[in-house]
């Protein structure tokens, strides 16, 4: 089976830190955008070869299992690899590490979707380098089923509670308009305190 590959580095910066001096919820999220960036390069389509083959593709889901903290100045290292391919889909795998004692911090479930086919050569690389989703990383809580698919239009007819309002900014969505996850992200833990 092949191993999980190096996909990001870094280290927890001040300015990253929540009032309690931990690193807040929306990094670990932009750590596995970035690593899945690093993922589609490595498996040879980046940016560059998504436009050459006519391709938009954006995160459609994350699954995030938060295990550990991470303060001021800790390194952190992801490891990813794909666990799932389809012809229009990929689900990684993003492991996300102290690399000062090596411990897991978090786990990410990222699906990658496409307009259209994946091209034959990434397909193949994928498939070649897709492992077996850890134990740990596996959803537990909310059953197989997951959770219902509401629309804004049920919310209160389910009895869920609006915690925040804000406009979203061009400078928190990507290239192609879409509200990065980290943002997205942000919007929980700003109605946490509600």
């Amino acid at each position: 089976m092949p191993d999980l590959m190096p996909t990001y580095a870094t280290a927890v910066n001040t300015w990253q830190c929540d009032e309690n001096d931990h690193l807040n919820v929306q990094f670990y999220t932009e750590f596995g955008h970035e690593a899945s960036a690093h993922l589609m390069v490595s498996l040879g389509l980046g940016r560059r070869a998504q436009a050459a083959a006519g391709l938009t593709v954006r995160a459609d889901w994350d699954h995030i299992r938060y295990l550990r903290e991470f303060r001021v100045i800790d390194p952190v290292a992801v490891r990813s690899a794909p666990v799932e391919v389809g012809d229009y889909h990929l689900v990684a795998y993003h492991e996300i590490r102290n690399s000062g004692d090596d411990t897991v911090a978090s786990t990410i479930r990222r699906r990658i979707v496409s307009d259209k086919p994946w091209p034959a050569a990434f397909r193949n690389a994928a498939d070649a380098a897709r492992i077996d989703l850890p134990p740990a990383a596996k959803p537990r809580g909310v059953g197989e089923a997951g959770l219902p698919d509401l629309t804004l239009a049920d919310a209160h007819r389910v009895g869920l509670t609006e915690v925040g309002r804000s406009m979203i900014k061009p400078f928190e969505c990507d290239e192609t308009g879409a509200l990065l996850p980290r943002h997205q992200t942000v919007r929980y833990s700003d109605g946490a305190p509600i």
